[in-house]
């Protein structure tokens, strides 16, 4: 039999992976919303935060791969008639980082953000301290 702090402890586990789980869905369409003004024409700003521009990267990478398999899905329905040879994705440093939206296991430019807290805003500055 369950006791009623332990069925409390499990539903607040639960809870709480629900909430990250929207926390990430919500971050991944911001990102979305953010490159498409990209791609419309609105400046990135020199002083965004790496995290931000990884999540970004992870975003267009995720898209690039959909429109890939809609392409080869389309030339297999019709047959290829372009000579042009398909770039292939290489190695770079972008793609050795740690996986984006999702928490980084250390923040060294940052401080440490409440998980309760919220995400910051697009664009948002950051303070560098001067040592």
């Amino acid at each position: 039999m369950v006791t009623k702090e332990e069925f409390t402890k499990k539903r607040i586990k639960k809870l709480q992976q629900k909430l990250q789980k929207v926390r990430k869905e919500n971050r991944v369409k911001e990102v979305t919303n953010e490159m498409h003004e990209v791609l419309n024409g609105k400046n990135i700003s020199v002083d965004m935060n790496p995290y931000y521009l990884n999540d970004l990267s992870y975003v267009i990478k995720k898209n690039l791969q959909l429109v890939r398999e809609a392409m080869k899905k389309n030339v297999g329905d019709e047959g290829s008639t372009s000579n042009v040879p398909q770039s292939t994705p290489s190695t770079t440093m972008t793609s050795m980082m740690p996986s984006p939206i999702i928490d980084p296991p250390f923040t060294p430019m940052t401080p440490q953000m409440d998980p309760s807290a919220e995400i910051p805003s697009m664009g948002a500055s950051i303070q560098m301290n001067n040592y």
